[in-house]
C-alpha cells in the first residue's frame, strides 16, 4: 500500500472512531434525559413533556443507528489498516478478551431489543392518541 493510501485509510479510521466514541456517549446521556422527560409527563400529564420526549426520541434513534453502523465498520478497518497486527494478536487470546467480546455482544443486543420495544410501544401509543 502506498504511504498516501495508508495515511488516508488511517484518517478515515480516526473519523469513524471519533464518531463511534461520541455517539454512544451522546445516546447514553440522551436516554437519561428522555427517561426523565417521560417521568415528568407521567407525573404531571402535561403535554409539553411528551412532545419534548418525542422530539428527542427521534434524535436518539438516528444517533443510535449511526453508532451501530460506525461500530460495524470498525473491525473491517482494523483488518485493512493493521492486518499484520491483527494476525499477530490472534496467536494469543486471553480469557479476558473473550469475556469482553461476549459482554459487548450481550450489551448491544440487550440495548437494541430495549430500543425496539420502546420505540414500537411509543409508536402504538401515539397512533392511539391521534384523532381520526
Amino acid at each position: 500500500m502506498t504511504p498516501e493510501a495508508l495515511l488516508l485509510s488511517r484518517l478515515q479510521f480516526v473519523w469513524v472512531i471519533a464518531w463511534h466514541i461520541l455517539l454512544p456517549a451522546f445516546t447514553v446521556g440522551l436516554a437519561s434525559f428522555i427517561a426523565f422527560m417521560e417521568g415528568l409527563y407521567f407525573a404531571t400529564r402535561r403535554e409539553t413533556y411528551l412532545r419534548i420526549s418525542s422530539f428527542w426520541t427521534r434524535i436518539f434513534s438516528v444517533s443510535f443507528a449511526m453508532g451501530v453502523v460506525s461500530g460495524i465498520i470498525m473491525p473491517f478497518q482494523f483488518g485493512t489498516n493493521w492486518s499484520e497486527a491483527a494476525f499477530a494478536g490472534n496467536a494469543v487470546k486471553s480469557p479476558k478478551q473473550a469475556a469482553s467480546r461476549e459482554q459487548t455482544s450481550v450489551n448491544f443486543f440487550c440495548i437494541r431489543n430495549f430500543c425496539c420495544v420502546w420505540l414500537r410501544q411509543r409508536a402504538r401509543k401515539i397512533r392511539r392518541r391521534r384523532p381520526k
